[in-house]
């Protein structure tokens, strides 16, 4: 089975985690894959769609890249700078897998706090004042993120969905 990492990185968060899943997954047939580099998409079976979360969402180039997965096993995996509560990571969900083709299977989204650059920082506490103690705490915490059980966590999540393929005889490898 051909596996690919497809990435969108704005500013390193999703890259340190697209290439920690590509270094963990064993098979032969694999390609990295920044769409900020490259246009459309490489043939594979298998793709870990990697990117940052924007206005509780994707980029244009990751919807558009979705949409060409017809067919395919997919898994979401995304960075944001809100702390990824279940109940955010719920919402999230529900507002992404509306990109993907009904004949895509999905295999489920893996969610993990990034740090927010100053600038960005900025808007988000101009936008919403009344909210600046609490979101400058976030940004403090987001720092520190994508880290190591982050990434720990984003392999497992690969290592969960393959095995689950597996034992319902959907070929992994």
């Amino acid at each position: 089975m051909k596996y690919a990492v497809v990435f969108q990185s704005r500013n390193g968060n999703t890259r340190l985690l697209a290439q920690f899943l590509y270094r963990d997954i064993s098979a032969v047939d694999k390609s990295f894959y920044d769409l900020d580099e490259r246009h459309g998409i490489p043939e594979a079976d298998l793709y870990l769609v990697c990117f940052g979360i924007r206005d509780n969402s994707c980029g244009a180039e990751i919807i558009n890249c979705l949409e060409q997965m017809e067919n395919k096993k997919i898994a979401l995996y995304a960075t944001c700078g809100y702390p990824p509560t279940e109940a955010y990571k719920t919402r999230l969900e529900r507002s992404l897998t509306v990109w993907l083709p009904d004949s895509a299977e999905y295999l489920g989204f893996f969610l993990c706090q990034g740090r927010v650059p100053l600038e960005q920082q900025e808007r988000m506490m101009l936008a919403s004042p009344d909210r600046a103690e609490v979101m400058a705490s976030m940004f403090e915490e987001g720092e520190n993120h994508p880290n190591p059980e982050d990434l720990r966590a984003a392999v497992e999540f690969l290592r969960q969905i393959t095995e689950e393929a597996e034992t319902r005889n959907i070929p992994i490898e």
